[in-house]
């Protein structure tokens, strides 16, 4: 029962690769505004607004003694999109993407191939800058977009099936972007989360 409420099972998570590709750990969830969620009776999606998504920034995040709030910020990216931008990530052009939060993650080996290896080795070296740094909660709001199945045929099934039942997109500072559907419109869940 270890993080049940927050986190998928083994199983679940297996279900979700061999049907999808890929498939996040982490369950979405309001995590600096419960009321967003229990009071407004929303539920959370893995899915994102880009738009918003790509203007996520943070100042500092301290974890550890150890972290250092000097090497956090790099000037060469202020937000997200710099990064992915300069990066050269090759994420589907859509209205919304999938995050995965947490790091966790599992995915078929024949999804890292939807990024050039060029672009792989440029992960690496900005990741290797430092420990705690602002590169890695990018790559971490972008794993599920870069690791996903995400063809024209998913940007139309999520344009079609969620879209409609979206309601708002969730204000919180770290999970920018989030979509909410409200759950008296019948929309299920996990058709969708995973």
């Amino acid at each position: 029962d270890y993080h049940k409420d927050t986190l998928y099972t083994f199983e679940e998570l297996f279900t979700f690769v061999s049907e999808v590709g890929f498939g996040c750990s982490e369950k979405p969830v309001c995590d600096c505004d419960v009321d967003q969620c229990e009071v407004r009776r929303e539920i959370a999606l893995m899915l994102h607004n880009q738009t918003e998504l790509d203007s996520f920034s943070m100042n500092s995040h301290t974890r550890m003694k150890r972290d250092r709030k000097k090497a956090f910020k790099f000037k060469k990216y202020s937000k997200l999109k710099d990064w992915k931008d300069a990066m050269e990530l090759v994420i589907p052009h859509s209205e919304v993407i999938p995050v995965c939060y947490g790091g966790m993650f599992a995915l078929k080996k024949k999804q890292i191939f939807n990024q050039p290896e060029y672009v792989w080795e440029r992960i690496v070296e900005s990741l290797s800058r430092g420990n705690n740094i602002i590169e890695g909660h990018f790559a971490e709001r972008l794993w599920a977009a870069m690791l996903s199945v995400a063809d024209e045929e998913y940007t139309k099934t999520v344009t079609e099936n969620v879209l409609p039942y979206v309601h708002d997109t969730f204000e919180c500072w770290n999970r920018r972007g989030m979509l909410m559907v409200n759950r008296s419109t019948g929309f299920h869940r996990d058709l969708f989360t995973s």
